[in-house]
């Protein structure tokens, strides 16, 4: 059920953002995150373009932008770095990192072993995506979820963040001097 609680959440924030002139489809420096808890369930998304996590938007064409994406691929599973939750304990169930916009069904490497496939021509505006699935002890005693431990993560500059409750839903813009998702 929680998955159609951030279906209906991420419609809710595109309508939302749409409408206050805050949200773009696409724009650099700017993340999407929404959050929805059910029960003891709370899921976790997190939308950005390829371009402020991994520092190109295209079909990966080098070793060093593959290496880019093992290293952003490893730090949106680093959920201890990426959510502190305050009022109650939420244990990760499991996480699904999306970087199919920028690698080829072949990662990018051919047969012949070490060389990359260029992708110059093509012009694209590709998104990291990534879902994140907890339990939560005390699901009604979740007050709060900070994002990144000192700074936004991928040095963002803000992330329009939307949240649904059983009983209640809310939005904030999160930044570089507000990391805090209030919930209650």
């Amino acid at each position: 059920m929680a998955t159609l609680s951030v279906v209906a959440c991420s419609i809710v924030s595109l309508q939302t953002f749409g409408e206050t002139g805050h949200h773009s489809a696409h724009i650099h420096g700017v993340a999407e995150l929404t959050l929805a808890l059910e029960g003891t369930r709370l899921e976790i998304e997190f939308n950005s373009p390829a371009l402020s996590v991994l520092g190109f938007e295209h079909k990966v064409s080098s070793s060093t932008q593959l290496e880019a994406v093992e290293n952003a691929r490893a730090s949106l599973r680093d959920t201890a770095s990426l959510f502190e939750f305050v009022g109650t304990s939420c244990a990760l169930q499991s996480v699904t990192v999306d970087m199919s916009s920028v690698l080829d069904s072949k990662s990018d490497h051919d047969a012949s072993g070490g060389e990359h496939k260029s992708h110059d021509s093509e012009k694209s505006h590709s998104d990291v995506n990534a879902h994140y699935d907890y339990k939560c002890a005390d699901h009604e005693q979740l007050q709060s979820v900070r994002i990144g431990k000192t700074a936004l993560p991928f040095d963002l500059q803000k992330i329009n963040a939307l949240w649904v409750l059983e009983n209640a839903q809310g939005s904030t813009v999160l930044s570089t001097s507000n990391q805090v998702i209030q919930l209650n």
